[in-house]
């Protein structure tokens, strides 16, 4: 499922994005979408500083990968993602964590990641909604991840699920 921020940016090819102080815009040529903020009383948001524990992992994903496995989890009806690694060999998953005889759909991360434990850290996709772009991506043993854009300055944690586990 796709937040409305990325379904709106697909209305134009190659979008520039402006952030203002009510809203934001999307354009190209001629094409423009103006997005309001919501409310900041309608939010809720972190009433402190949230300082994410050490990191076992760092990774890039890009937006083309970040796309197929949003695609793969449409098509396959799934809403279970897990970055399994292995020797320094890191991979995503889509499948369901309730169905072992699912289809299932894998893609290469990072053939050489300097984590070389072994792990398997789990994302209910629903829980990934993020603006379009490239993110370098911090995971911690403490089930908490840090999604950071690389082209904005977009910062998102993203808790893992319980099932996620880390071998030293």
């Amino acid at each position: 499922v796709d937040p409305p921020s990325e379904k709106i940016t697909r209305l134009v090819d190659d979008p520039d994005i402006v952030f203002g102080q009510t809203d934001l815009e999307i354009m190209c040529g001629n094409a423009r979408v103006r997005y309001a903020y919501s409310a900041k009383d309608i939010l809720t948001y972190p009433q402190k500083d949230i300082n994410q524990p050490d990191y076992e992992l760092s990774l890039n994903i890009s937006q083309d990968q970040l796309d197929h496995l949003k695609r793969a989890a449409s098509v396959l009806g799934h809403n279970d993602l897990v970055i399994n690694g292995k020797e320094g060999v890191v991979t995503a998953k889509v499948y369901d964590e309730k169905d072992d005889t699912a289809n299932t759909f894998d893609l290469a991360l990072d053939p050489s990641n300097a984590c070389k434990n072994e792990f398997s850290f789990v994302f209910h996709i629903p829980n990934l909604k993020l603006l379009p772009g490239d993110y370098f991506v911090t995971i911690s043993k403490q089930l908490v991840s840090n999604w950071q854009n690389t082209s904005f300055p977009v910062n998102y944690f993203v808790a893992l699920e319980k099932a996620s586990e880390f071998h030293v």
